[in-house]
């Protein structure tokens, strides 16, 4: 018996955000999801929100055209819900989401551009952002979304690998977060 699939090519943010919801495990499979619509008033948000097995926040946006120009706008968002993350910890207190982690992030969108993708890999060090590209197929059971996660490997074809090894991370604690706007009327003060 041969199954028929094909590629549903209209679909809306709505449709493709309910199907990552319940195929959230895709993404990581110890993510719970605990909420949608998590932002600032007036401004994109991002479309779900989940906690890992060590209680860091996830953030999920969803993409329903190839992601290309988005960084600026996820950065943006991350600092939102980085500057906020005590208030968001107190909306979800069951979920024990640990304030000094940066949140993780996932974005999902039927495909992304080469800029994008190598742009990733500079950020990762810092920052987790992780690219999914997903399909909308309908086959003779129903719908469903076909999820790929993308290979996010940094290249270290400039770096010796004696170098690698001297590479240290540094944790700023919790009490040192500085704000977008604290960066900003820093630099401002110089120009003066």
């Amino acid at each position: 018996m041969t199954m028929k699939v094909t590629k549903i090519e209209v679909f809306t943010r709505e449709e493709i955000t309910a199907l990552v919801a319940q195929q959230h495990k895709a993404l990581d499979e110890g993510l719970e999801l605990i909420g949608e619509r998590l932002g600032k008033r007036g401004e994109p948000g991002w479309d779900l929100a989940g906690v890992g097995v060590e209680g860091r926040l996830a953030l999920i946006a969803v993409e329903v055209l190839t992601a290309d120009k988005i960084l600026s706008q996820l950065l943006s968002r991350l600092d939102w819900a980085w500057e906020h993350l005590d208030a968001i910890a107190r909306m979800y207190p069951a979920h024990k989401i640990d304030c000094d982690r940066l949140p993780r992030v996932f974005v999902v969108a039927p495909d992304f551009s080469s800029a994008l993708k190598r742009s990733m890999t500079y950020l990762n060090y810092r920052v987790s952002i992780s690219l999914y590209i997903y399909r909308y197929i309908q086959t003779d059971a129903g719908k469903g979304l076909l999820i790929e996660g993308l290979a996010n490997r940094v290249k270290y074809d400039r770096i010796t690998k004696g170098d690698t090894g001297k590479v240290k991370i540094l944790h700023a604690p919790a009490a040192a977060r500085v704000t977008t706007e604290e960066i900003m009327a820093f630099l401002q003060e110089g120009a003066l």
